[in-house]
């Protein structure tokens, strides 16, 4: 089911969306939200979701970013531009040069960080609410819980150099607390979804504020993309810096659907569309994620109950009214759906709609074109190697994706679950 986050969970090469880890009674979010994105998701099919309520009509008032510019990047690409595909050697197994962070049970839960070959723990957060990977795999960025159980701390950690130390780069005051988060594309800077800590009276109101805002890790600079006081949030989805500079959030609120889409650039309010495929088809807003170069964003949505189907939309960040519509077989529905690092395929777990279990959907193959293979005939899909050669399935498996050959993930249990992947070294 696109719960999320994956969060949430299940951020990595493919997903770059932020991952939750904890439940909406725990870190006291607005509760649709939270329900959506927490992580881990079952690969199973997605019940039939409630109406979300009707967005807001006006766009909020953004300023520019502050954080700093990177090296311009390359000009758009289109969900079908043809990019290098990632090379896996046959059987490819396990490799110390991946990892992954799988999420400890607790209250406050930690974040844990492992290779794919060794359970020993490498890197460990702890009291995390959400957190993201960057789109090299090599670096974290989290909200970490204080003493009452509220996200207000933004950390990031570099894995796999033994260092223990994460690094604060931002401290929201007692006012605020922290929601999403996620990485520009160039992996240099932050964007995030902040709300006020008192709500709108009466149920499902949401926060009295709401923010995008942009943070630089280095310089802890902050900028404000934009803001609103209709008891909406702001979940960052894409960020692009250089040359032709964007980025990109959806609203969400009570319901846990993306109602709204939000363009940024430089200079300009953040503009507001419909998601695509409303108002026939409901988003969840956990399954909004973007490549990991930050030009293509895709999202699974079922029918409304007069167009009861499971459907994923793939578009350029910049342009959602491109938007291409991509449909399971007849009676399957979707579980996960990721972007594979290398290229503009797409994993997709699909199965029966009757299942309701997680490890019974397969492992498919899809591009916008319409070319579709089956991988695995279980499983289903967790998330991506960070390089696109295999992926990790909800039964603990690392699958090559040029074989089809599964390889146990050593010393996970069936109460483990990947977050996302990483690159160690």
């Amino acid at each position: 089911m696109n719960e999320r986050p994956d969060g949430q969970v299940n951020v990595n090469t493919g997903p770059r969306w932020s991952a939750w880890l904890l439940p909406a009674t725990a870190i006291a979010l607005v509760a649709a939200v939270a329900l959506v994105l927490l992580a881990p998701r079952d690969d199973r099919s997605a019940a039939t979701p409630q109406a979300s309520p009707t967005a807001s009509a006006t766009a909020p008032t953004a300023s520019p970013s502050t954080a700093a510019t990177a090296t311009a990047t390359a000009a758009a690409t289109s969900p079908t531009a043809a990019s290098p595909t990632a090379v896996s050697s046959p059987g490819a197994g396990t490799s110390d040069r991946f990892g992954f962070a799988f999420r400890a049970e607790g209250v406050l839960p930690a974040l844990v960080v492992r290779s794919e070959t060794s359970p020993q723990a490498l890197d460990r957060l702890e009291r995390v609410v959400s957190a993201a990977v960057s789109p090299d795999g090599r670096q974290i960025a989290a909200w970490i819980a204080d003493a009452q159980e509220v996200p207000r701390r933004l950390v990031t950690l570099t894995v796999g150099t033994g260092a223990p130390a994460s690094t604060t780069v931002l401290e929201l005051p007692a006012t605020e607390r922290g929601g999403g988060v996620a990485w520009s594309a160039d992996g240099r800077g932050l964007h995030i979804g902040v709300q006020s800590a008192t709500s709108v009276p009466g149920a499902g109101g949401g926060p009295t504020a709401a923010f995008w805002r942009s943070v630089d890790p280095g310089t802890h600079a902050v900028g404000e993309l934009a803001r609103r006081s209709d008891g909406r949030l702001y979940l960052p989805v894409a960020w692009v810096r250089g040359a032709g500079e964007f980025a990109t959030a959806i609203e969400t609120g009570e319901g846990g659907f993306a109602s709204g889409y939000y363009l940024w650039r430089p200079g300009a309010p953040a503009q507001r569309s419909d998601m695509p495929g409303a108002p026939q088809h409901l988003m969840s807003a956990g399954s909004v994620q973007a490549s990991a170069d930050g030009r293509r964003v895709l999202g699974s949505a079922r029918g409304s109950q007069a167009v009861n189907e499971h459907t994923v939309f793939v578009w350029p960040a910049d342009a959602p009214e491109r938007a291409v519509a991509l449909r399971p077989r007849e009676g399957d529905g979707l579980g996960v759906v990721a972007f594979r690092s290398g290229g503009d395929e797409i994993g997709v777990a699909s199965g029966p709609m009757t299942v309701g279990a997680p490890g019974v959907m397969r492992l498919e193959i899809w591009t916008p074109a319409g070319q579709r293979r089956v991988v695995r005939d279980s499983g289903g899909l967790r998330s991506f190697r960070v390089d696109g050669s295999a992926a990790v399935t909800a039964d603990n498996n690392i699958v090559d994706i040029a074989t089809g050959r599964a390889t146990p993930i050593a010393g996970a249990g069936p109460q483990d679950r990947v977050i996302f992947t990483v690159l160690l070294r």
